[in-house]
């Protein structure tokens, strides 16, 4: 989980939904649109967010992103979201 990631559920959690365009536009967020939907990507993969539309350019928070955010489920207890080999696993982990 990296930092950009709390941004973004805390963000849906306030807004209810969002594009990552809108995301990346806010002062807050330091980072492109192409940052913050690779992340979005990443946090549906293991259940915090979900997309609107087939087209995955809006984001809202899932129940389990709910439940996470209120502390109820621990960073650690999340699955691998890059197991199954089809993405660099260096997406989900923090930058050193």
């Amino acid at each position: 989980m990296q930092q950009l990631d709390e941004r973004i559920l805390e963000l849906l959690q306030d807004e209810s939904c969002a594009s990552y365009r809108y995301i990346a536009g806010l002062d807050e967020i330091s980072a492109s649109k192409l940052r913050v939907r690779e992340r979005c990507k990443v946090l549906a993969r293991v259940g915090l967010v979900e997309a609107l539309s087939n087209e995955r350019r809006v984001w809202e928070l899932t129940e389990k992103g709910k439940r996470y955010l209120e502390g109820n489920i621990p960073k650690d207890e999340f699955p691998d979201p890059w197991a199954d080999g089809k993405t660099p696993r260096a997406w989900w982990q923090t930058p050193s």
